[in-house]
């Protein structure tokens, strides 16, 4: 899974890095988990969330391009970090549910970097599961 944000062909060719921005006050995003037996994994990397948890982990970050009926367009990239979306209706546009997913209310908080994507996703160094969030069956 990879967020992407439309860039000019100049700054595809001279590799100008978009910079994250830094959450000033905590943001609240909606993750896709797969919920099996209780437990509840990242459906792309089968990572391990639990409830009362903070994760953090670095981003990484490059740049991609794409043809389609002659027209080239420029993407800067991300590929790893801590994925989410922005609100609910931009999850069930996008995604295509199995019978174990689940929308989990999450937050990033207050210093973490974080990337707004072309889609309404979202990604963050930084992602917190509070104990009382909710978790929204499809």
């Amino acid at each position: 899974m990879c967020l992407f944000i439309k860039t000019s062909r100049k700054d595809y060719i001279d590799r100008k890095f978009v910079k994250p921005k830094i959450a000033k006050k905590e943001i609240k995003v909606y993750k896709v988990l797969d919920a099996v037996e209780g437990e509840y994994f990242s459906p792309y990397k089968c990572f391990q969330y639990h409830k009362g948890y903070q994760y953090t982990t670095k981003m990484s970050t490059s740049f991609y391009s794409i043809s389609w009926l002659n027209e080239i367009n420029y993407y800067f990239k991300v590929e790893e970090g801590l994925h989410a979306y922005r609100n609910v209706s931009e999850i069930k546009r996008l995604y295509c549910f199995g019978e174990r997913e689940v929308i989990v209310e999450m937050y990033i908080p207050v210093g973490a970097e974080y990337y707004i994507g072309d889609d309404g996703d979202i990604v963050s160094t930084d992602l917190i599961w509070y104990p009382d969030a909710k978790v929204h069956k499809i």
